[in-house]
């Protein structure tokens, strides 16, 4: 279509830089017919032309516009999503990060607290079962002052050891020895 347009523009230059040089006329007559006909041609081809191109043009260019506002409403909604995920994933982050070490925290307590109370019934049984020979009352008092302190100690121990572990079988099985301790 470019070129049909751009074809006629050019005939009509040549045709009025021909007719500047015809002098008979009856040939500037008939140039001048050929002139006018084209020049209508060209004032009919040239708006359709135009018309076509302009309409596919703007079509073509609004619909870019829309994609590129589309697509900028998009963007800014996906970084807004994905600045909100961040975030929120670095505090979920930290408060995973939080009890975990909560988490092992209380498993070092339960630890502590199984190694304290076995160290302190053992500490306690063998202070009972122990070979006690009293050369005097004073010896005596102070083998008894001992047990008790063992006695004590094995009851802040046994409450740690009700704080930190949750498992009831070895809270029965720790009873059961216990009790077996006494009746020995």
């Amino acid at each position: 279509m470019v070129w049909l347009v751009i074809s006629v523009v050019v005939i009509v230059g040549l045709a009025m830089f021909a007719s500047a040089f015809v002098t008979d006329p009856a040939y500037k007559d008939y140039i001048q017919y050929i002139l006018s006909g084209l020049v209508m041609l060209t004032m009919a081809v040239v708006p359709f032309f135009i018309e076509n191109h302009t309409k596919k043009y703007l079509e073509t260019k609004g619909a870019n516009l829309a994609k590129k506002e589309d697509l900028t409403e998009l963007t800014t909604i996906v970084n807004e999503v994905k600045s909100k995920f961040e975030t929120d994933s670095a505090i979920l982050k930290a408060k995973l990060d939080v009890a975990s070490g909560i988490a092992l925290n209380l498993k070092d307590e339960e630890r502590k607290a199984v190694v304290a109370l076995n160290q302190g019934y053992f500490k306690w049984v063998s202070m009972l079962r122990g070979d006690f020979i009293a050369s005097s009352v004073a010896a005596i008092n102070i083998n008894e002052d001992a047990i008790s302190k063992a006695y004590n100690e094995l009851l802040c121990c046994e409450a740690s050891f009700v704080l930190f572990v949750g498992s009831t079988s070895l809270h029965g099985e720790y009873l059961t020895l216990r009790n077996a301790s006494y009746a020995a």
